[in-house]
C-alpha cells in the first residue's frame, strides 16, 4: 500500500509541475507573438532539467519515510510543485515591472554593451515560499507550541527578506549588513522554547573540565612559578657579579693582567676552576628551587600522574664538587624515576578526577544516568565508555543562535558575484538538508510508545523538512532564470532570504552543528574575507572577479574571496566553467559534511 501511495504522489507531482510549467511557457509564447519583435523573458535552464531535479528531490521523502508520513508529506510535495510553477510564472511578470521602475543592474562579466538585468528577483521566490509555508500550517494544527515557533520563523524570514530588498534599493554598507540579521532574529529568539542544552560524548568531557578549571589553575600556577623564578634570576645575577669579581681579583693577583702579556708559571688553573664551579653551584641551587615550583604547577595538569608528581616535586640533586658532577653524569641510568620527558603515566583519569573534585566541577550532576550510578571522586573511569553528557548553555545558547543567524545570512551574501552562484549553492545545501531530515526522521520514528527524545528529534526534523521542500522548489524555479547566462539578478533579497531560512531550520530543527558542516565553502570564504569585512583592508561594494574582454575569461581581482582564490590557483576561466567548479565544490563539501556527520567516530558530537 505504501508503494502505491508513493507512486501515485510522484505521478501527481510530475503532472502538476508539467502542467503549470507548460501553461506558463505557452502564455509567454502567446504574449511574445502579440507584442511582435519584443520577446518575453526566457529561462536559462530548460524545463526538462528542472523537472528532473525537482522530481528526484521531492520523491526522496515519499519513497523513504515511514508509512504514516507519506500522506502528509504528499501534501507538502504538492504545494512545493506549485511553488516551482508559480515562481517560473511570476518572474517574467515582475521582471518587466522592475525594469520599468529602474531597479536594474549591469552584468559586468559580459562583453560590451553589458546587458541590463532586473534586480531583486529573489523577492518572487521568497513571496511564494511564505505563501506555501502559511498554507501548510494545517499540518501542525494539533501542536500549538510548534505553531508558535513556526510562525516566528516565518516572521524572521519575512523581516530578513524585507531588509535584503531594502539593501538592493538603498545599498547599505557592509557593516550594516553584518548587524541587520540581529533584527530579523528577534522573533525567532523570543518564540524559541526548545532546549538550551547540547549533548557531548563522554571522551570530550575532560576538555570541558580543562576549560572550567583553567582560570584557577592559571592563578595558582602563576603564584607558584613567578616568585621562585624571580628569586632565581636575582640570585643568578648576584652570583655572576660575585664570580666575575672573584675571577678578576684572582687573575690580577696571579699576574695574568700584568704588563707582561703571557701566562706566569705560578698561574693556578685548579683555583680558577673551583671559583667558576662555586658560581655554577649557587646558580643550580636557586634554579632547582624555581624548577621545583614550576613542576609543582605541572602536577596540577590532567596529564601528570601521581608518580610524576613525586618525581617532579623533589629538588634536583646539587653536586658537591666537579668530580661528583662528572660521576653523576657517567653513572646515570636510563631506568631512573620518570622525569618531564618520560612517557606519561596511566593515571590520566584518576589525576584529573582529583583535580576536578578540587575545583568542584560537579560532573555527576550533568550525566544522563540515575544518582545511584554517580562516580565517586578519585575513581578511575574509562573515558568514551559512558553515556553522553548534557551541557546546559542557558542564555549563551541564545547568543549562539543570534550569531548563527548573522553568519548564515552574511555567509551566502558574501559568497556571490557570478551568475547562478547564490541560488546554486543554496539549492545544493537545501537538498542535503532534506536528505538529513529524511534520515533523522526514519532513524527516530518508532511506532507505538516511542521515547520522548526520539519523538522530539523526528518532530524537529519534520518541521525542517516542510520548509526545506518549499525552499528547494521555489529556489529551483528562480535558478532556471539565474543560471548562466543569467536573465535576472537575485540581489541581496535572495541571499538574505536564503541565509535566514538556513538559520531558522537549523535552530528550530536543532541541527545547527550539522548545518555548519554544509557551510564549509562559505565558512572558508568568510575567514578569507575577515580583513576586508572588518575594515583592515579596503573593501569595495562588489568584490567580484575581473572580466578580461580580450580573452572572455574571469581573472582574480585581488579581493579576499574564495572565488578569487580559485582563480588565482587554477588560472583564468570562463564564467560558466567557474560556476560549474564552484557548484561541484559545494556538492563535494556537503557530501563530505554528511559523511562526517554520520561517521562512527564523531557521531556523538552531533546528537
Amino acid at each position: 500500500m505504501r508503494w502505491k501511495d508513493a507512486t501515485w504522489n510522484v505521478f501527481v507531482c510530475i503532472a502538476t509541475v508539467a502542467l503549470s510549467s507548460f501553461t506558463t511557457e505557452m502564455r509567454a509564447e502567446r504574449t511574445s507573438g502579440q507584442d511582435g519583435p519584443k520577446s518575453k523573458l526566457q529561462p536559462s535552464l530548460c524545463l526538462s532539467r528542472c523537472l528532473l531535479l525537482l522530481v528526484a528531490t521531492l520523491s526522496l521523502p515519499l519513497l523513504i519515510l515511514p508509512t504514516p508520513f507519506v500522506r502528509p508529506v504528499a501534501g507538502v510535495v504538492f504545494l512545493a510543485t506549485l511553488c516551482f510553477g508559480f515562481v517560473r510564472h511570476f518572474i517574467p511578470y515582475w521582471d518587466e515591472r522592475m525594469k520599468r521602475k529602474g531597479v536594474t543592474g549591469r552584468d559586468m562579466h559580459k562583453p560590451l554593451p553589458a546587458p541590463v538585468l532586473s534586480e531583486g528577483m529573489g523577492l518572487v521566490s521568497a513571496f511564494v515560499f511564505v505563501l506555501a509555508a502559511v498554507a501548510s500550517q494545517v499540518l501542525l494544527k494539533n501542536d500549538d507550541k510548534k505553531l508558535v515557533e513556526y510562525n516566528a520563523g516565518l516572521l524572521s524570514i519575512t523581516l530578513m527578506t524585507f531588509l535584503g530588498f531594502a539593501d538592493d534599493l538603498l545599498e547599505l554598507p557592509w557593516r550594516a549588513k553584518m548587524l541587520t540579521p540581529l533584527v530579523a532574529s528577534v522573533p525567532l529568539l523570543v518564540a524559541y522554547t526548545g532546549r538550551t542544552t547540547i549533548l557531548l560524548p563522554d571522551w570530550v568531557f575532560p576538555f570541558v573540565d580543562s576549560l572550567a578549571a583553567f582560570p584557577a589553575l592559571l592563578e595558582q600556577s602563576l603564584s607558584v612559578w613567578i616568585s621562585p623564578a624571580t628569586v632565581a634570576l636575582r640570585t643568578f645575577w648576584a652570583s655572576v657579579v660575585d664570580s666575575t669579581g672573584a675571577l678578576y681579583s684572582h687573575l690580577f693577583a696571579s699576574g695574568l693582567l700584568s704588563r707582561v702579556g703571557m701566562f706566569p708559571e705560578e698561574f693556578s688553573f685548579p683555583s680558577l676552576l673551583a671559583s667558576l664551579f662555586a658560581s655554577f653551584t649557587a646558580f643550580l641551587q636557586t634554579f632547582s628551587s624555581s624548577l621545583s615550583g614550576l613542576l609543582t604547577g605541572y602536577c596540577l595538569l590532567p596529564t601528570a600522574s601521581p608518580t610524576e608528581a613525586l618525581a617532579f616535586a623533589a629538588p634536583l640533586p646539587i653536586p658537591s664538587s666537579p668530580a661528583s658532577l662528572l660521576s653523576s653524569l657517567d653513572t646515570r641510568d636510563s631506568h631512573d624515576a620518570p622525569g618531564p620527558f618520560s612517557a606519561p603515566g596511566p593515571g590520566l583519569a584518576a589525576a584529573w578526577l582529583t583535580t576536578a573534585d578540587a575545583f568542584d566541577l560537579q560532573r555527576n550532576d550533568m550525566r544522563l544516568h540515575s544518582p545511584s550510578d554517580s562516580i565517586p571522586a578519585g575513581s578511575t573511569v574509562g573515558w568514551g565508555t559512558g553515556p553522553p553528557v548534557v551541557v546546559d548553555l542557558g542564555a549563551f545558547y541564545y547568543v549562539y543562535m543570534a550569531l548563527l543567524t548573522v553568519f548564515c545570512t552574511n555567509a551566502i551574501n558574501i559568497y556571490a558575484g557570478i551568475n547562478g552562484l547564490e541560488v546554486g549553492q543554496s539549492v545544493v545545501m537545501s537538498f542535503f538538508v532534506i536528505v538529513h531530515n529524511v534520515v533523522e526522521i526514519t532513524n527516530n520514528w518508532l511506532p507505538g510508545n516511542a521515547s520522548t527524545e526520539a519523538t522530539l528529534v523526528w518532530r524537529q526534523n519534520y518541521f525542517s523538512l516542510i520548509l526545506s521542500l518549499f525552499f528547494f522548489a521555489s529556489s529551483l524555479g528562480l535558478l532556471s532564470f539565474n543560471w548562466y547566462p543569467s536573465q535576472v539578478f537575485v540581489g541581496d533579497t535572495y541571499t538574505c532570504f536564503a541565509g535566514i531560512y538556513f538559520a531558522v531550520v537549523g535552530i528550530l530543527g536543532h541541527f545547527s552543528r550539522t548545518l555548519l558542516l554544509l557551510f564549509l565553502p562559505q565558512l572558508l570564504n568568510f575567514l578569507l574575507s575577515i580583513p576586508q569585512l572588518f575594515g583592515l583592508v579596503a573593501c569595495p561594494r562588489h568584490r567580484t572577479p575581473r572580466y578580461n574582454a580580450a580573452t572572455g575569461k574571469l581573472e582574480s581581482s585581488g579581493n579576499l574571496t574564495l572565488i578569487n582564490l580559485i582563480l588565482t590557483v587554477a588560472g583564468p576561466m570562463t564564467e560558466r566553467k567557474l560556476l560549474i567548479v564552484l557548484i561541484a565544490l559545494q556538492l563535494c563539501s556537503c557530501s563530505a559534511g554528511l559523511l562526517i556527520r554520520y561517521s562512527s567516530g564523531i557521531y556523538m558530537l552531533f546528537l
